[in-house]
């Protein structure tokens, strides 16, 4: 049998919530934490962007293109914040050198 609280009734109100709080943080709390805990850490994925900052004509149009490369990881990660692999840029200098860039992904450790 239920009874309904009163003012004259041992638990008041307040103190049935504050315990009602109290219980469901018990059960919620330990959920959270287990489902943290279950979530591996993303792979790094390195990839290597070689860009002509070299010449003066070129600087801008590869700033602006890193810039661009950035934001589109950026936004990638910010739609799929739950994806299994973390892209890592690395950008280089081609420095002019088409053979040197092409070649320096065989370079990098």
């Amino acid at each position: 049998m239920v009874r309904a609280l009163s003012p004259s009734s041992p638990v008041a109100p307040s103190s049935f919530y504050a315990l009602l709080l109290l219980v469901v943080a018990a059960f919620i709390g330990p959920l959270r934490v287990a489902t943290a805990q279950s979530v591996p850490a993303p792979v790094p994925v390195r990839v290597g962007v070689i860009l002509d900052w070299a010449n003066k004509g070129s600087s801008a149009v590869s700033l602006r293109r890193r810039t661009g490369i950035q934001m589109a990881v950026e936004d990638y990660y910010a739609a799929h914040p739950g994806s299994a692999t973390r892209v890592e840029l690395h950008f280089g200098d081609s420095k002019g050198d088409v053979v040197g860039a092409a070649s320096a992904g065989k370079l990098a450790p």
